[in-house]
């Protein structure tokens, strides 16, 4: 039992001590006593509740209480001056690309298509404005965890930290606004005169206001990342649908007569080892250096501690030794049994606790040491004693109550604190090392709960006498304040001491080849085949996938929601052709389809992208699997989940939009909306790659849609974009999805529509003249869809095998 490593007298003379027999020396002892008297004192009760009831509100003003909040936000609009950094640069670059696609030094106002360009580049305007401020969503959800702390803890109010945000905001929002309307308003060539200037920028300075406002209030709805970008690109794709430019605001015998709305830790350090042979070497600029002459040697069976006050680099050590160390430079040798250590060996040898618990939070407690021990152990120890190793390791560390526990995100859900630290040294233990380290394995644990963790690092080391701490002793008297206090230089004193000098000699004995002792040697490459790499992550990330059902229910209550509102909202729009309008009206359903579905699976699943790459960074430093395997199973558990997306998509919208109900047509249908779904999938998961960040991630990712967007051959028309941007529609996936749709269902359409200022002309003749859609393209943008797919993948791999934001 626990109880026996507490006990403090004679080893002989311990005996299990039972609840019962506790409760009964607690009623013998005078400790009862006190607490009932300490009941039965009824003045001090009503005196406690008293001062309780008088300090149950703020207990300073609602004024110091803004002041503070606002102050707040100040400072961390300085701390995430990146983020804005980015926007600015965001909104301009989009500003020129709309400014050079329609420049014009005045814009005409005599035809139908003088006004589809005006259309096109205020469509464009609101959608820029409201892309932009959906960075909110991902900056909102990470604070309110601490709002909500806060709140219960009755220290702020919900309308101070809401008024400092919006305070805040306005500056930052003129800016972005600012910069969209003096780089678009005259390029375009709207009216010249100042009021209608100032008139636009107002105009869209309160749509930024109010998308941001939007997207903070579905953020706070959703609370997690998942749901409340769910809710965000829900919410634009209802701006946009019902907007009143992707289908026209009354269409003819459309049973829904759309309304035009006015809508107003991880930590990055840059060390060196031996900065004066650097500089003899030619490196002149300063560098801080963090360890220096560090010598030293670990006999095999003796557990070593390092200890040290903080920041006197007891990790950064460990992280050297490990080959954890992704940043600075590092000089030096480092032997194992007198032979140079090689990294792909001391990796199969040597396990590595974190200080921070790292773990996939969708996966069970079992399941999380089953794929450690898997990809970690010999490919030849059979599955049974695998098996075996795990439960016991599960019961040396008191896990096998915890067995089916969900793992979940650390502070949030899942398990305690203790129980993750106890997880992340079993994941190490199912790895049999013969080296393990352990970076402050008991911090912020109990009594209790620290003793496990520790025993499974000592065991058969001495106990410490009785009164003595040496840890404590050490620390409290080689402190800064101590030093300077008694004038005395602890690491000068051992330096010149004879301790020093023998230790030294130790280290150099300790450091010799022994004789007939062999260097390690493993084959190269990790235990498992590279299939059994992609088995295990595949399992891995089914695993997750089906125990995540914020996810799941996310993506397919979105992907129904999205189908019935383009069914309700395109009704029968594809069952009649006879005006240019109507064939306008499915140009809009082709555009809408090729953009937001898409869209919506992307922003919903890089949030979970972004916690496994950081898991990704342990277990592949831990050399469990290669970058490829990961890649695959990625992609590949992906690959089911967007089958039945499209299908419940086209199953619903096709019949509901009035296409043709032939088989042909119902297939390249689903096959281009897998394609570009393909595409959009994938370029999340790139983005999240190369991105250091889920808010550059989300920010990149709008940026490139916004370009695809603009691109996608709706807002403007292949043969009426400029000559120097005309390339970029060929570079466009979205406006391939477009082509493939409307020519799938419209290419073999001979009869006649009205064209207003024109003789009537056959549909197809409209789609050659118009909007540049040909029939010689159709097996190219099919093959161009495949393509870039491919080239999503290999940037993926590159991005995630090569780029390492995990800064230690």
């Amino acid at each position: 039992m626990d109880q026996q490593q507490y006990w403090t007298g004679d080893e002989r003379e311990y005996q299990y001590h039972s609840i019962e027999m506790f409760a009964k020396c607690f009623r013998a002892c005078n400790l009862r006593q006190l607490v009932e008297d300490e009941k039965c004192n009824k003045h001090i009760i009503k005196q406690d509740m008293i001062a309780f009831q008088a300090n149950d509100r703020q207990s300073i003003s609602n004024w110091n209480i803004f002041k503070a909040c606002f102050v707040r936000e100040i400072l961390l609009l300085k701390r995430n001056s990146p983020v804005q950094v980015f926007k600015a640069i965001q909104i301009t670059f989009l500003a020129f690309i709309l400014s050079t696609l329609f420049f014009r030094t005045e814009m005409r106002q005599d035809t139908i298509f003088d006004g589809n360009k005006y259309m096109g580049a205020l469509f464009m305007a609101v959608a820029a404005i409201n892309f932009n401020g959906m960075i909110e969503l991902t900056m909102t959800v990470k604070r309110l965890p601490v709002f909500y702390k806060q709140r219960e803890l009755l220290w702020l109010p919900g309308w101070a930290i809401l008024c400092s945000i919006f305070l805040v905001s306005i500056p930052m929002s003129l800016m972005e606004t600012g910069l969209w309307t003096c780089s678009t308003y005259f390029a375009i060539g709207y009216a010249p005169s100042p009021d209608r200037f100032f008139q636009q920028l107002l105009v869209l300075f309160v749509m930024h206001q109010m998308s941001m406002g939007l997207y903070r209030f579905l953020a706070s709805l959703g609370r997690t990342q998942v749901m409340a970008n769910m809710l965000g690109t829900e919410a634009l794709i209802a701006i946009f649908i019902l907007g009143g430019f992707i289908v026209s605001k009354a269409p003819k015998e459309h049973h829904v007569k759309i309304k035009s709305q006015k809508e107003c830790d991880i930590r990055y350090i840059d060390q060196t080892v031996g900065g004066q042979e650097l500089r003899k070497n030619g490196v002149t600029e300063k560098k801080l250096q963090l360890l220096r002459d560090v010598n030293g040697a670990f006999r095999p069976g003796v557990l070593t501690a390092l200890m040290g006050i903080t920041g006197a680099g007891k990790t950064t050590l460990l992280d050297v030794l490990a080959g954890r160390k992704t940043g600075g430079y590092i000089e030096g040798i480092i032997n194992i049994g007198g032979y140079q250590k090689k990294q792909d060996t001391f990796s199969k040898i040597s396990g590595y606790c974190e200080q921070t618990d790292i773990h996939s939070p969708y996966l069970t407690v079992y399941e999380s040491l089953q794929f450690s021990a898997y990809l970690r152990l010999p490919s030849d120890v059979s599955p049974h004693k695998r098996d075996m190793f795990v439960e016991e390791v599960m019961g040396l560390v008191e896990l096998r109550d915890l067995r089916c526990a969900i793992v979940g995100a650390p502070g949030v859900t899942g398990l305690s604190s203790e129980q993750r630290k106890r997880l992340t040294i079993a994941v190490e233990l199912v790895a049999s090392p013969s080296i393990i380290f352990m970076d402050e394995p008991t911090t912020g644990l109990d009594a209790r709960a620290a003793a496990i963790v520790m025993r499974t690092a000592i065991p058969g080391v001495p106990s410490i006498k009785d009164g003595q701490n040496p840890a404590a002793w050490m620390l409290d008297i080689t402190s800064h304040t101590m030093e300077y206090t008694i004038r005395v230089d602890y690491s000068e004193v051992y330096r010149k001491s004879s301790l020093h000098r023998e230790n030294m000699a130790l280290v150099d004995e300790l450091s010799k080849r022994r004789v007939n002792q062999k260097d390690l040697h493993f084959p190269p490459g990790y235990w498992p085949n590279f299939k059994a790499q992609c088995m295990a992550c595949l399992w891995k990330q089914h695993c997750s996938f089906w125990k995540n059902p914020e996810l799941n229910v996310a993506r397919f209550l979105n992907t129904f929601g999205i189908s019935m509102t383009f069914g309700i909202v395109f009704w029968q729009i594809g069952s009649t052709v006879k005006e240019e309008q109507d064939v306008f009206n499915i140009l809009g359903i082709a555009y809408a389809s090729a953009l937001f579905l898409g869209l919506v699976n992307c922003s919903t699943l890089q949030p979970i992208l972004a916690m496994e790459k950081v898991v990704f960074y342990r277990e592949k430093a831990s050399d469990m699997y290669s970058s490829m395997a990961y890649v695959i199973t990625q992609i590949g558990i992906e690959i089911p989940y967007m089958i039945i997306q499209v299908f419940i998509f086209s199953a619903i919208v096709y019949p509901m939009a009035g296409f043709q109900l032939t088989v042909t047509k119902f297939f390249w249908f689903v096959l281009y909306m897998i394609l570009s779904f393909t595409d959009y999938t994938l370029y999340g998961m790139m983005a999240v790659a190369l991105a250091p960040s889920i808010e550059i991630a989300s920010g990149l990712s709008f940026l490139i849609f916004m370009i695809w967007n603009v691109f996608s051959g709706f807002i403007v028309s292949r043969k009426m974009m400029p000559p120097w941007w005309r390339w970029m529609y060929w570079a466009d996936p979205a406006a391939w999805t477009v082509y493939g749709l409307m020519f799938s269902q419209l290419g073999d359409c001979t009869e006649l529509i009205h064209v207003p200022g024109q003789p009537d002309q056959p549909v197809r003749l409209f789609l050659e003249e118009y909007l540049g859609l040909q029939g010689d393209y159709f097996i190219l943008v099919t093959v161009l869809h495949i393509a870039l797919s491919m080239l999503f993948g290999i940037v993926f791999y590159i991005s995630i095998k090569y780029l390492k934001f995990h800064r230690r």
